[in-house]
């Protein structure tokens, strides 16, 4: 569609933020002499935005999207105004919001003050889609960088999984080239600590996976008390984990109790091996 801009806000533990900070120029289609143009944020019709363009958004709520300088100037002989409308979005207001839905505001050309021009019928309006979602794992973030210290005794430990029937101490040898074998990509695994700990993040070390053909091209990491019911945490694919000699890192946000880790790990096509070698967990005291 014509005049739509899509913007996240983004929700984690520590605090919210969003990428709504755009600068909108008004344009003229003939040279006139002066007009100055006045904008609102307006409040559109959401039923009809999504029957038009099979979408399920929701309104916004009033006074999360902050406009700026809303009267701009188009000069004589030129076609579009020499300052520019500023749009952002209050941070704070984004914990309100429901994480997984897409909602819809709308800024509109309201007036013009030169009264032989006219506002266009259908590029009067600007629509600001604003996706949210929730995060509870940092992108790309290496082993200086994670949160806690990592485990040092898995001795109490256990696992189940379909996939692999290979001594669970086999991760925490010093082989890298001994560990946990899976025979099918996706392959899922839960761990249990048989204590409840503050997670803060993980490592999982793939056989030969210095290479990035051998690393694991995705891991789904989850949480959970009872193993019943897991809060997922991160789905990353490899470009979203730092690879440190073998190692790929998920950070959270902040330590979260658990007693209970599920990891689903895929591996590319090419990969020659799917053996976890190492894995680690990360704990806040």
């Amino acid at each position: 569609m014509q005049n739509q801009l899509i913007f996240t806000a983004t929700q984690t533990p520590v605090g919210d933020s969003n990428d709504v900070n755009v600068k909108l120029p008004v344009w003229v289609t003939k040279q006139t002499n002066d007009i100055a143009a006045t904008v609102a944020i307006d409040v559109p019709s959401v039923n009809e935005y999504n029957a038009k363009y099979n979408t399920s958004c929701l309104p916004l709520p009033d006074g999360m999207l902050i406009l700026s300088n809303n009267i701009v100037t188009v000069k004589q002989g030129e076609y579009s105004s020499s300052d520019s409308i500023f749009v952002t979005m209050d941070n704070s207001k984004i914990s309100a919001l429901e994480a997984g839905k897409d909602y819809l505001a709308a800024i509109k050309l309201t007036s013009l003050s030169n009264n032989s021009a006219k506002i266009s019928s259908n590029l009067n309006i600007v629509y600001f889609k604003i996706q949210v979602k929730k995060e509870l794992a940092k992108q790309n973030v290496g082993s200086a960088d994670m949160i806690g210290t990592i485990i040092s005794d898995y001795s109490a430990w256990t696992y189940t999984s379909s996939n692999t029937t290979n001594p669970i101490a086999n991760l925490w040898s010093a082989s890298t080239t001994t560990g946990l074998t899976f025979d099918a990509s996706p392959s899922t695994i839960v761990f249990n600590m048989n204590t409840i700990k503050k997670i803060s993040g993980i490592r999982a070390f793939n056989r030969s996976g210095t290479s990035a053909s051998n690393a694991f091209s995705n891991i789904k990491f989850s949480i959970s008390n009872d193993n019943v019911i897991f809060t997922e945490i991160a789905n990353f694919a490899a470009s979203q984990m730092r690879n440190e000699s073998g190692y790929q890192y998920i950070s959270m946000y902040k330590g979260m109790d658990a007693q209970y880790i599920k990891l689903e790990l895929s591996w590319g096509s090419s990969a020659r091996y799917k053996t976890m070698v190492g894995f680690g967990v990360y704990v806040e005291n």
